[in-house]
């Protein structure tokens, strides 16, 4: 098994977790709405907006954060370095704004 490095998440200043696993049919349905959002701040820089996806039944022991989570998927938010907010399937489109915002307004 090889443990994700979440550095270029945690060093952004926006960085994004999306915490998934197959068998989640929630995590399917959203999964092309991430992707967009992915596919949108593709052309911004690496250090202001980064992504990581962690499979939960590959990686749930490596990562002690993942031992709170209820609910699939869970998108966590870090800003500078900082968990600041946790997103559910029901919040998608809530980050989906934010994530447009973001990107409309970096300089």
């Amino acid at each position: 098994m090889t443990l994700k490095d979440l550095s270029s998440v945690v060093d952004a200043e926006h960085g994004f977790i999306i915490v998934g696993a197959e068998w989640c049919k929630l995590c399917k349905e959203i999964q092309p709405i991430l992707d967009d959002l992915m596919e949108l701040t593709q052309e911004l820089p690496s250090n202001y907006i980064a992504w990581e996806e962690i499979n939960v039944d590959l990686n749930s022991v490596n990562y002690p954060f993942l031992q709170c989570i209820i609910y699939y998927p869970e998108i966590i938010e870090i800003f500078q370095g900082t968990e600041i907010r946790r997103y559910g399937a029901d919040e998608i489109d809530q980050l989906k704004q934010y994530i447009y915002w973001l990107r409309d307004n970096y300089q």
